[in-house]
């Protein structure tokens, strides 16, 4: 799901996905992993189709599938998704397929929830991706947005965080924005979306997060 190639786009997180999802916990902490769980327990009715755009490995794909009526989970990445495929091979309501987060395949109105896991941040034009999401979703949907944040984070955390980032993934991609509770809320305006909350959670690692609607 990632814009681009070489060290600053695509490439950087297709050749680390193995082990992502490890890589992911070792850096953040199992504490907001599980801050993020919880949040999500009651964001959806049961009945929903979903989309998971930029599913990665599949880290919140099975946790959201438990909770609605079907899942997408699309990614870029066909490594990553050969690993969403093994996770998802006992599943009956997860379909896997490879997806440009910037220009999807789908028709308009196609779904009534988007779920945008740690993507935002990451990639060259969020805006161009959340007119995207805006348009695949059907009116009164909404888009529901986790990306991890330095906003509100002490010093020494973070100086921790960028250590054990530097560890498991070498040097940062050239692109990439910071994604904190405003950012998002701009960018949810910016594409017509009503934002019905966005929320900084976590302790020593901070993940933001967002429910918006789209008008009826």
């Amino acid at each position: 799901m990632k814009k681009g190639s070489g060290r600053g786009g695509f490439q950087y997180w297709e050749d680390r996905a193995y082990r992502f999802t490890e890589n992911q916990r070792f850096i953040t902490g199992e504490d907001t992993e599980n801050c993020i769980d919880n949040w999500l327990s009651d964001k959806f009715k049961g009945n929903e189709h979903v989309l998971d755009l930029g599913c990665g490995t599949g880290r919140y794909t099975g946790a959201i599938a438990s909770m609605v009526g079907s899942i997408v989970a699309a990614d870029r990445s066909f490594l990553m998704l050969e690993q969403v495929r093994k996770a998802a091979e006992n599943s009956e309501n997860i379909t896997v397929q490879m997806e440009d987060c910037y220009r999807t395949s789908f028709s308009d109105e196609s779904f009534d929830c988007v779920f945008l896991g740690n993507l935002l941040h990451i990639v060259a034009e969020p805006e161009k991706v959340m007119l995207e999401v805006s348009r695949i979703i059907r009116p009164g949907g909404s888009v529901i947005t986790v990306d991890y944040t330095d906003q509100g984070m002490r010093l020494a955390a973070k100086l921790k965080m960028i250590v054990r980032y530097l560890k498991a993934w070498g040097l940062p991609p050239g692109t990439g924005h910071r994604m904190g509770t405003k950012e998002m809320t701009v960018l949810a305006k910016s594409a017509g979306f009503h934002v019905h909350e966005s929320i900084l959670m976590g302790q020593d690692t901070k993940v933001a997060c967002m429910l918006a609607r789209k008008s009826s």
